[in-house]
């Protein structure tokens, strides 16, 4: 799991899984790039859902403090 604070900002690889949670009030400019390609480029992954849709707010903070 990865933390990005205020002015951080994250790059992630085409086909990679990943999930973004964002707190209340938090703003994110998302921009794709690639080859242009018109076909799917989201995939669903079970794992990944199993792990992060357990978590909660509080769960998120304390592992941020860690």
């Amino acid at each position: 799991m990865r933390f990005l604070r205020e002015g951080e900002n994250v790059r992630v690889n085409p086909f990679v899984h990943h999930n973004i949670y964002l707190s209340s009030n938090s703003i994110m400019h998302t921009i794709k790039y690639g080859g242009g390609n018109h076909g799917i480029d989201w995939f669903p992954s079970e794992e990944l859902d199993n792990i992060t849709t357990k978590l909660t707010d509080n769960d998120l903070l304390g592992i941020s403090k860690n």
